[in-house]
C-alpha cells in the first residue's frame, strides 16, 4: 500500500485497495470509478459518470476576486457566469464512462420539454370528482352572506403617555390608510348590513394584523439608541413593564373577534381544500421562471441562464500544492527547454513587430529597432566563431548558469574573463561530454562576445518594447488585414511567456543545472561562489501527496493500489466514444472533441507485469439552477406530451441497476442503449475535480525501453494522457496551467505527477419515468358551467353555445 502525506484537519482520506473493488485483479481506473461512485453517487437517483480522458480545467476562466464572499453571485463577472453556465449545460450519454459531452444542451432540452407538455384532466378519477364537488361547496360557504360587523377602531397605542422619554412618534394605523375604497364600500356596515363571509374574515384579519404590526414597530422604535442615556433605558423599561401587558390584552381581544366572528380557523381549514396548485399552474410558473432568468451572452450568440456553483470559490482552490521542487525532473533538460522557449519568443516578437510596422510609419522607433537588431545579430553571429554547434551550445548553457545573479554584465564578464577558474571549469565540462576544449584566447573572446550580446540584447529589448507598445495602441484603433494573425501571434507569445515563467520557477530551486561544480558570479558582479551540481531527483517509489495549503475542508484524498496480475477485470460499461487506453497501454497522446475521442499507445508493458499506485485529491462542486424546476418531471402523469419522444424510459432505480451491471457484465450490456432517443434521461447536478495526481508504476522485472520512452514523450506532449488522466497542454493560449506533467523513470519504476486540475466525472440525476400521456383528452362538458350559466360546451367543436 503506498504512503501518502497525512491529511490535514477536516480532510478525509478515502483509500481504495484491490479488495475494495472486488479483487486484486481489477484495473486501477475501475477501482477509482467504484470508489468515486461510493463517495458521490450513492443517491437513489444519482449515478457517477467518469469522463475519460479527464478534462483539463483553466482556473483563470472561472476565478474572480470575491468569489468566496457571501455576495459572490452579485459580483460575479459576466464572462465567468457565461463560462460556468456553458460548463454545466452539457449533457452526457448514459454510461459508467463517457468520452465527453454528447452535443445536447440541458437548457435547450428543458425548454423543449416545458413547451411540449399540455395539462390534461383525468375525468375518470373519482377522487378528483369528489374534491371538485367539495371545493364548490366550500366556495359557496365562503361567499355566503353574513351579518356585517365593525371591529373596535380605537388606537391601541393611545394609552401610552408621551412623557416616557422615548422621543418617538406612534406609527399610523396603516390598515385604515391602505384599505382600498372598493373594499371599504363593500364592507361598510351602514350601506351593506350583510357581506360575504370571506370579506368579514378579511376585514377582521386586516384590523388585527395592522394593530399587531403597529405595536411591533413601536417597540422596535422605542429601543434605546444611546446606551449611555439612562432616561431612554428607564422609559423603555416602563413601557414593557406597565403598558405592554395592556396592549397585548387588547390585541388578544381583537384575535378573539377574528376567531369567533370571522371563523378564522374554519376559513383557514377550508382554504386548504381550495388552494391546490394544479399541474397547469406548475407548468406556467416553470415557463415564467425560465423566461425571467434568461439573458444574452456577451457576443449576443446564445441564451445564458444563471447557475450557482458550491463552493462558490471553487476555482480559486484549483492551484496545485506541488512545489517547484516536486515538479523538477532534470535541471539540464528544463534549462534547455527554457533556452528554446526564449529563442522562439524572440522570433515571434520579431514577427509581431514586422506586422505592426504596417499600421503606421513610426520611423524613429522602427529605425531604432532595426539598428539595435542589426547590432545584436552581428554580435550573436560572431559569437563562438570557429566552434562547433555542440560546443557553442554547452558554452551558452554554462554562461547562463554562472550569470543568473548578475546585475552588471560588463563587470561580470570582466571578472570571468580575467580569472582562470571558470575557464578550467568549462573545459572540464566539455571533456566530460567528449567535446574539444577551447584555448585561452577563445575563452577571452567568448567572454567579450557574450558581454556584447548581453548589452545589445538589452538595447534591442528596450527599443522593441517601445515600438510594440506604440504600434499595438494604433492597431487597437484601426482595422488591419493582419489582425487575425496578430491575435494568433499574441496568443503564442502569452503561452511562451507562461512557459518561460514556469521553467524559471522550476529552475529557481537549483543554481547549477550542469553535471559539474561551477563558480558563479554573485550579485556584486565581482565575487565568485562555488555552486555544486544539482543532483537528479530520486525517483519516488511510493505515492507522495503534498500537504494541503488551502481549502482542506473541501478536498478529499484518494489512494488506490493495483497489484500486478496475469488476468484482470476490465468491465466498465462505456459509450462508443469513450477511450480504453488501459487496454492499449499506460501512456497516451489523445485528442478529443465534444462527441468523440481516441487514444493510442505502443502497448509495450501490461497490467500482467506492472503494479500501479495512484494518489489524488478530489473536490465535489455542486450545481444549482434557480431557473429549473426539476420537480415537474415527477408530475408528467398530469400532462399530454406533444413531442412523441419520451423524456425518460424507466424508473431511476431500474436505469441505475442496468448501468451498475456494466461493472460486472463483460459485454457492457448494462449500458442503456436507448439514451440517445430520449429527451432528458439525466442531467448533471455536480462534478468531481481532481488535482495533485501522483502515479507510481512498478514493474516486476524492468520496463521495456519503449515504455519509458512513451512516458517521457507523453510528459512533453501538448495533449498527453496517463491512465486517462490528462497532462497540461502547453500549447494553450491561457497562462494558468503550464505546470506540465513531471515524469521520472528508472529501470523498474515510473513516477508521474500531474499538477493540473481536471474534471474526473459528473454526478448525474436520473429522471423519473416519463408517464405523460400520448393522447389529448378534451375538457369535460361542464367545465365552464359555473362561469357561463346556462351554456354548455360542445365537445365535438369546442364551441360554446346556448
Amino acid at each position: 500500500m503506498p504512503d501518502s502525506t497525512p491529511p490535514t484537519d477536516g480532510q478525509a482520506t478515502a483509500t481504495a485497495t484491490a479488495a475494495d473493488a472486488a479483487g486484486s485483479n481489477v484495473v486501477p481506473m475501475k477501482q477509482l470509478y467504484v470508489k468515486l461512485q461510493d463517495m458521490f453517487g450513492n443517491g437513489s437517483n444519482d449515478i457517477f459518470q467518469m469522463e475519460y480522458p479527464c478534462r483539463l480545467l483553466d482556473s483563470g476562466t472561472y476565478a474572480y476576486d470575491g468569489s468566496n464572499s457571501m455576495n459572490s453571485q452579485q459580483i460575479k463577472p459576466p464572462a465567468v457566469a457565461e463560462a460556468e453556465f456553458r460548463l454545466s449545460d452539457d449533457l452526457y450519454d448514459l454510461s459508467n464512462i463517457v468520452g465527453g459531452p454528447n452535443g445536447k444542451k440541458l437548457s435547450e432540452q428543458y425548454e423543449e420539454i416545458l413547451f411540449s407538455l399540455i395539462p390534461t384532466l383525468d375525468t375518470s378519477n373519482a377522487s378528483e370528482t369528489a374534491l371538485k364537488e367539495d371545493q364548490e361547496k366550500i366556495c359557496a360557504w365562503l361567499e355566503a352572506k353574513v351579518d356585517n360587523f365593525d371591529p373596535p377602531s380605537s388606537d391601541l397605542l393611545a394609552g401610552i403617555p408621551q412623557d416616557l422619554g422615548l422621543n418617538i412618534s406612534k406609527p399610523p394605523q396603516k390598515y385604515v390608510e391602505n384599505t382600498s375604497e372598493d373594499f371599504k364600500a363593500r364592507t361598510n356596515v351602514t350601506s351593506n348590513p350583510q357581506i360575504a363571509r370571506v370579506d368579514l374574515y378579511q376585514k377582521l384579519l386586516d384590523t388585527y394584523e395592522g394593530e399587531k404590526a403597529r405595536w411591533a414597530r413601536f417597540k422596535l422604535d422605542a429601543r434605546p439608541k444611546d446606551q449611555n442615556d439612562q432616561a431612554q433605558i428607564d422609559g423603555y423599561d416602563r413601557l414593557l413593564q406597565t403598558y405592554a401587558p395592556v396592549i397585548d390584552a387588547k390585541l388578544e381581544a381583537l384575535w378573539t373577534l377574528l376567531v369567533v366572528r370571522g371563523q378564522y380557523h374554519r376559513v383557514r381549514r377550508y382554504i386548504g381544500y381550495v388552494d391546490v396548485e394544479s399541474a397547469s399552474e406548475v407548468l406556467l410558473e416553470a415557463k415564467a421562471n425560465l423566461r425571467a432568468s434568461v439573458s444574452r451572452s456577451i457576443d449576443d450568440t446564445e441564451d445564458i441562464y444563471p447557475v450557482i456553483f458550491s463552493p462558490s470559490g471553487w476555482a480559486q482552490l484549483l492551484s496545485t500544492n506541488f512545489t517547484p521542487q516536486d515538479l523538477l525532473d532534470s535541471p539540464g533538460t528544463t534549462l534547455q527547454r527554457l533556452l528554446d522557449a526564449e529563442k522562439s519568443l524572440a522570433t515571434l516578437k520579431n514577427q509581431q513587430t514586422e506586422l505592426l510596422s504596417g499600421v503606421q510609419d513610426l520611423s524613429k522607433l522602427q529605425t531604432a529597432v532595426q539598428n539595435a537588431r542589426a547590432q545584436f545579430n552581428d554580435a550573436e553571429s560572431t559569437m563562438g566563431g570557429g566552434l562547433t554547434d555542440a560546443v557553442l551550445n554547452v558554452v551558452k548553457i554554462y554562461f547562463h548558469s554562472i550569470t543568473q545573479e548578475i546585475t552588471d554584465p560588463v563587470q561580470a564578464f570582466k571578472t570571468i574573463s580575467t580569472g582562470v577558474t571558470n575557464f578550467k571549469e568549462l573545459n572540464n565540462i566539455l571533456s566530460s561530454k567528449n567535446l574539444p576544449q577551447i584555448v585561452s584566447s577563445q575563452w577571452s573572446g567568448l567572454c567579450m562576445q557574450q558581454q556584447a550580446c548581453a548589452q545589445k540584447r538589452q538595447v534591442l529589448n528596450q527599443a522593441s518594447d517601445s515600438l510594440t507598445r506604440a504600434q499595438s495602441a494604433l492597431a487597437m484603433a484601426t482595422a488591419s488585414d493582419n489582425q487575425t494573425l496578430l491575435n494568433q501571434i499574441q496568443d503564442q507569445i502569452l503561452s511562451l511567456e507562461a512557459d518561460i515563467r514556469n521553467y524559471r520557477r522550476l529552475l529557481k530551486s537549483t543554481n547549477n543545472s550542469l553535471p559539474t561544480t561551477i563558480n558563479a558570479v554573485q550579485s556584486d558582479n565581482k565575487t565568485l561562489k562555488e555552486v555544486t551540481s544539482a543532483p537528479a531527483p530520486d525517483v519516488p517509489t511510493k505515492v507522495q501527496l503534498p500537504p494541503t495549503v488551502g481549502g482542506a475542508s473541501v478536498w478529499q484524498e484518494i489512494v488506490i493500489s493495483y497489484t500486478a496480475s496475469t488476468s484482470f477485470d476490465d468491465t466498465l460499461s462505456q459509450t462508443a466514444t469513450a477511450n480504453k487506453a488501459h487496454s492499449s497501454g499506460f501512456f497516451t497522446s489523445h485528442t478529443s472533441s465534444s462527441d468523440s475521442s481516441s487514444a493510442h499507445s505502443s502497448n509495450l508493458d501490461t497490467y500482467a507485469n506492472t503494479s500501479i499506485d495512484i494518489g489524488l485529491r478530489v473536490m465535489k462542486v455542486e450545481i444549482q439552477r434557480p431557473w429549473m424546476n426539476a420537480g415537474i418531471f415527477g408530475q408528467t402523469g398530469d400532462f399530454y406530451r406533444a413531442d412523441p419522444t419520451l423524456i425518460s424510459s424507466a424508473p431511476p432505480e431500474v436505469i441505475k441497476k442496468e448501468l451498475m451491471q456494466g461493472l460486472t457484465n463483460g459485454d457492457g450490456s448494462g449500458v442503456d442503449q436507448g439514451g440517445d432517443n430520449l429527451l432528458l434521461p439525466s442531467f448533471p447536478t455536480s462534478f468531481v475535480v481532481a488535482k495533485d495526481i501522483h502515479m507510481v508504476f512498478t514493474s516486476k522485472t524492468s520496463f521495456q525501453q519503449g515504455t519509458l520512452d512513451d512516458a517521457q514523450s507523453a510528459s512533453s506532449s501538448s495533449s498527453s494522457g496517463f491512465l486517462g488522466f490528462s497532462g497540461s497542454s502547453s500549447s494553450s493560449s491561457s497562462s494558468f496551467h503550464h505546470e506540465t506533467a513531471n515524469v521520472q523513470t528508472s529501470s523498474n519504476i515510473i513516477s508521474v505527477k500531474l499538477p493540473a486540475p481536471q474534471i474526473l466525472g459528473w454526478i448525474n440525476e436520473l429522471m423519473p419515468e416519463d408517464k405523460s400521456k400520448n393522447t389529448y383528452k378534451s375538457l369535460p362538458t361542464d367545465e365552464f358551467d359555473d362561469i357561463i350559466p346556462g351554456q354548455t360546451q360542445d365537445s365535438g367543436s369546442n364551441a360554446v353555445s346556448k
